[in-house]
C-alpha cells in the first residue's frame, strides 16, 4: 500500500511540473532598446487582457498578468497585476524590477527592485511610484507566480516573464 501510494505521489508529481512548467515564459530579450520619446505608457509585451475571466490555456493557473509604466511630470508609476483562477491559493511576483539603459546595457534601478510580492487570494495588484532621474530610458520587467493546491498536499506552481516596452523619462 505504501508503494502504491509513493507511485501515485511520484507520478502527481512528474505530471505537474511538466503541465504547469511547459507555460513558463523566459524568453530571450535583446539588450539594443528602440527609444520611444512620445509615449507616455509602456505596456508590458506579455500582458494579458485586464478584464479576461476565462484563460486562454486549459491548464494555466494564471488568467491575467499585466504591467504597465506611466509617464507622469516628476516620476513614473509602475503598476502591475497578477489574477489567477478561482482555484489558486496564492498570487503575486517573484521579482518587479525597474531599470535603466546605461552604456546600452539594462541595469536594475535598485531602489525599485522587489521580491517576494505575493497575497494568500487569487490576484495581486502592486502600485508604486519611481522616482528616477531624467535622461534616461526605463523598462519594467517581473515574474508572475501562481500556485495552488493539489492532492496529497502538493502545490501546483506556474510562473510568467513580462516585461515592458521601453519608455523615455524626459
Amino acid at each position: 500500500m505504501k508503494r502504491i501510494i509513493s507511485i501515485l505521489a511520484a507520478v502527481i508529481t512528474a505530471f505537474s511540473f511538466f503541465a504547469f512548467n511547459a507555460y513558463a515564459q523566459t524568453p530571450e530579450i535583446n539588450s539594443e532598446a528602440v527609444i520611444d520619446y512620445d509615449t507616455d505608457i509602456a505596456y508590458g509585451i506579455y500582458n494579458t487582457d485586464l478584464n479576461s475571466d476565462i484563460s486562454t490555456k486549459a491548464k494555466s493557473l494564471i488568467v491575467t498578468k499585466y504591467i504597465s509604466i506611466t509617464k507622469s511630470e516628476n516620476y513614473l508609476e509602475l503598476y502591475a497585476k497578477t489574477l489567477g483562477t478561482s482555484e489558486v491559493t496564492k498570487c503575486g511576483f517573484t521579482y518587479i524590477k525597474v531599470q535603466r539603459l546605461i552604456n546600452n546595457t539594462w541595469t536594475d534601478f535598485g531602489t525599485y527592485c522587489y521580491k517576494d510580492q505575493y497575497s494568500d487570494s487569487n490576484m495581486k495588484v502592486f502600485k508604486v511610484n519611481v522616482y528616477g532621474p531624467k535622461g534616461y530610458t526605463y523598462r519594467a520587467i517581473c515574474e508572475h507566480y501562481a500556485e495552488k493546491k493539489t492532492l496529497l498536499g502538493l502545490k501546483s506552481k506556474e510562473t510568467a516573464y513580462n516585461v515592458t516596452t521601453t519608455m523615455y523619462f524626459s
